[in-house]
């Protein structure tokens, strides 16, 4: 049997894109989304990494602010990461293939006439982890 690594979350920015140029000169965009599971007095909040690309990274930059709700489909990814004293450990992040924006920080509607706003990125050979 195949194994599937797919996800799908939803939530807000926690804080405002940031965007970088790799070394061999692709654009990356790292974002930072609340999700919040639960209900009523047990609500929690998780703090997911999420790495776009090219065309989705460019669209993160130009169109997403922190506070906006947004859609990400995506990939897991695993890597291994040293603190500043050297010691190694694993951690996750999503590579984020189709990002949507839903409402923006001001609570508006998005895109014309109500339309969702959506950029899907298919080419990730450059990942640099």
């Amino acid at each position: 049997m195949t194994s599937v690594n797919q996800i799908n979350l939803s939530g807000n920015l926690g804080m405002d894109p940031e965007s970088i140029t790799t070394k061999t000169g692709k654009d990356m965009t790292k974002l930072n989304l609340a999700v919040t599971t639960g209900y009523k007095d047990n609500k929690q909040t998780h703090w997911v990494p999420v790495v776009v690309f090219e065309h989705t990274a460019k669209f993160a930059k130009q169109y997403l602010k922190k506070g906006d709700m947004i859609f990400v489909s995506g990939t897991i990814n695993q890597s291994k990461r040293k603190t500043k004293s050297g010691e190694e450990f694993n951690s996750l992040s999503i590579i984020g293939r189709e990002v949507t924006k839903l409402k923006s920080s001001s609570g508006e509607g998005v895109g014309h006439q109500g339309n969702e706003v959506k950029i899907i990125e298919d080419d990730y050979n450059d990942i640099p982890f």
